[in-house]
């Protein structure tokens, strides 16, 4: 039942004239967002918030949550993607992680 929850109208899914740039200006205001919610904001939390409004908005976004042993522990972090690019919030060196979910 959560997955249809996920999934927009028909009408609104993926469009090609949608823009790099408004899949950039989303991310930003999420992690803008993020930095003023007044709480502690983790991968997982801007991960979710930015497949639910990319989804709305017509996208195709994948949350991928993933882990690493790198630095001698486990380490892990939830990202998203769409069309095989990673659009995470607060993007950084993913190359260590390995998606469980893919």
């Amino acid at each position: 039942m959560l997955s249809r929850l996920d999934k927009p109208p028909a009408s609104r899914r993926h469009r090609p004239a949608q823009s790099d740039e408004r899949l950039h200006l989303i991310t930003l205001a999420v992690d803008r967002a993020a930095g003023l919610a007044g709480w502690p904001s983790t991968c997982l939390h801007r991960s979710w918030l930015l497949h639910r409004w990319l989804s709305r908005e017509g996208y195709s976004p994948q949350l991928r949550l993933g882990v690493s042993l790198a630095g001698g522990g486990l380490n892990a972090h939830a990202w998203v993607e769409v069309d095989g690019r990673v659009v995470a919030p607060s993007a950084q060196d993913l190359s260590g992680f390995s998606a469980f979910n893919h």
